[in-house]
């Protein structure tokens, strides 16, 4: 699933609760000139590294950061989401334009290209990857057919076979995201002409329908299908949430604008939104609540415009910003746990003494992906 992995340890489960979300007291790491897109349960952030012109994938964690590099024949890529396992998806590309993006999966210090569904151009842009290594995303299809243009399709990619999706009537169709259950969000034009968001599950298309009879676009789906994205309102486009059938304008900082871009397990929502002043700055979304980020970014010094792209289940959040002299930064924020209250100290002793006995169970997990 998008923007979350495997379940953190009972410890941080308990501590990280929906208060402490709430409070966000956060921790602020610069990761550097590029942008974050997605992090995982174990703390892992991927997104892409500036390099002068160029653009190279990423992989964050414990304070080590490491460079995945590129397909042959490519000199940038971008890392656009990973999996509980630590496999990274995404694309890689010529700066050039000389050599076709294609999408990647990176596993065991290996990116290996995910090939394409043929047609025109060969373009392909791998999106996501859930526990199951599934992975979804856009390719194009066939050859320019008046004024159509260069249309894709969404696919789903798994034991190394590409599918086409199709689309909901119309030219085009993207894949944004998967959950661990298989279901797949992303946005299609209808037989109508319109976009709308949409999920696909089972072989079966549901039009998620639009905020204001316009066009919608879902960007992330959790585990309990709770889908976001972001649709048209008659004016400006703002952050949707959809739940049961119904979707919700989730509004603005104070603004024109909203994108919600990711979801986690507990429901928590992240994106972007414009202030009174139009000025976009990252927001977290919880329980009808929407939270500027701005302040903590401040104190590494991204002043500027920002956004959030990824968020875990412990509440840890990755996206960009820009600092005063115009230059974009990945960040991190990730929750500070408190110091636990002696009775919290008592309780954890007293159950690793109740459990020392007894051995652990394996993971259900039997191999990775």
């Amino acid at each position: 699933m998008k923007r979350a992995g495997l379940t953190t340890s009972f410890l941080l489960a308990t501590l990280a609760t929906t208060p402490l979300l709430a409070g966000a007291p956060y921790t602020v790491y610069d990761l550097g000139l590029g942008a974050a897109s997605d992090i995982n349960a174990s703390g892992t952030v991927v997104g892409y590294t500036l390099q002068g012109s160029l653009k190279h994938a990423f992989s964050y964690s414990a304070g080590v950061m490491t460079d995945l590099g590129t397909l042959a024949g490519r000199d940038s890529s971008g890392a656009n989401a990973l999996n509980g396992f630590g496999t990274v998806v995404g694309t890689s590309f010529s700066n050039d334009g000389s050599v076709y993006p294609h999408g990647f999966r990176y596993s065991g210090g290996t990116m290996s290209d995910i090939g394409t569904l043929g047609g025109y151009g060969y373009h392909t842009y791998a999106n996501d990857i859930n526990n199951a290594g599934t992975i979804v995303g856009e390719s194009v299809t066939y050859s320019p057919v008046g004024p159509v243009g260069y249309p894709s399709h969404a696919f789903r990619y798994s034991g190394g076979v590409m599918t086409d999706l199709g689309t909901m009537g119309g030219s085009s169709s993207v894949a944004a995201a998967i959950n661990n259950s298989g279901a797949i969000v992303g946005w299609s034009e209808t037989s109508s002409g319109t976009t709308h968001a949409f999920r696909y599950s089972g072989g079966v298309w549901t039009d998620l329908g639009s905020l204001a009879n316009s066009t919608s676009y879902a960007q992330d789906i959790n585990d309990a299908g709770v889908v976001v994205g972001y649709g048209y309102t008659g004016g400006y486009y703002h952050g949707f949430r959809y739940s049961g059938g119904v979707m919700s304008d989730i509004g603005t900082l104070g603004g024109a604008y909203s994108y919600a871009e990711a979801i986690n397990t507990s429901g928590v929502i992240v994106g972007e939104a414009d202030t009174a002043s139009q000025i976009r700055h990252a927001f977290m979304y919880q329980n009808g609540v929407m939270v500027d980020l701005a302040p903590y970014l401040a104190t590494v010094g991204l002043t500027g415009t920002s956004g959030a792209s990824g968020i875990d289940d412990r509440g840890d959040i990755v996206g960009s910003g820009y600092d005063a002299t115009g230059q974009q930064h990945a960040f991190l924020l990730a929750v500070a746990v408190p110091e636990p209250a002696t009775s919290v100290l008592l309780c954890v002793g007293l159950c690793a003494l109740v459990a020392l006995p007894t051995r652990a169970a394996p993971s259900k997990h039997a191999t990775q992906q």
